[in-house]
């Protein structure tokens, strides 16, 4: 096919790429919206609940440690209890893969028909509160991961459903996010 006016061709190469051009810009600007969005919002609320969950997950560890410490001294004590302890830890700290192993050892910790000798015992609960403080990082990450993928992009910021309830925020002149009153109804 013959092209008989060059500069036709050029017109809308250019305008082709103007077209791609201004939809990346847009793009980027929108993430780095989110970006910042994520750093100023996200992040600091994925913390908030990180902590409550470890802390929740902590008081649990130290109800099973009581438990295993009674089934020691002769005290009866249900399995079933510290197995649903054990559930609601994970549920909690939300392991990966990777902590397949640590999981497993709560497992172990959890079954009050193993006996372990006091030393050991005492080994294993450190190593399982390490292995808690180690999963802050990983879970706030998880947390701030799934807040940003559910945040909702409004003309000047975002709404995310926190706990139930649809918080709205909006990007001011200074850069910085600010959380309107929230939205009726829950999330």
């Amino acid at each position: 096919m013959e092209v008989r006016n060059p500069s036709l061709v050029r017109g809308a190469r250019l305008a082709v790429l103007l077209c791609v051009g201004l939809a990346a810009c847009k793009t980027e600007v929108f993430n780095e919206q989110k970006r910042v969005f994520s750093d100023q919002v996200l992040r600091p609320i994925a913390a908030q609940q990180m902590e409550e969950r470890v802390s929740q997950a902590r008081g649990l560890l130290a109800q099973i440690n009581l438990a295993r410490e009674q089934k020691a001294a002769g005290q009866t004590v249900t399995t079933s209890d510290t197995q649903l302890l054990f559930k609601t830890i994970v549920a909690l700290l939300e392991p990966t893969p990777d902590d397949a192993q640590a999981i497993e050892r709560l497992r172990s910790f959890a079954d009050l028909t193993v006996r372990k000798p006091l030393g050991e015992r005492k080994t294993e609960y450190h190593d399982i509160l390490e292995w808690l403080d180690r999963r802050r990082l990983p879970l706030r990450n998880q947390i701030t991961r799934r807040l940003a993928e559910t945040a909702i992009p409004t003309d000047k910021g975002f709404l995310i459903c926190v706990n139930g309830v649809q918080r709205q925020y909006e990007q001011g002149e200074s850069g910085r996010f600010k959380r309107l009153p929230d939205k009726a109804g829950s999330c």
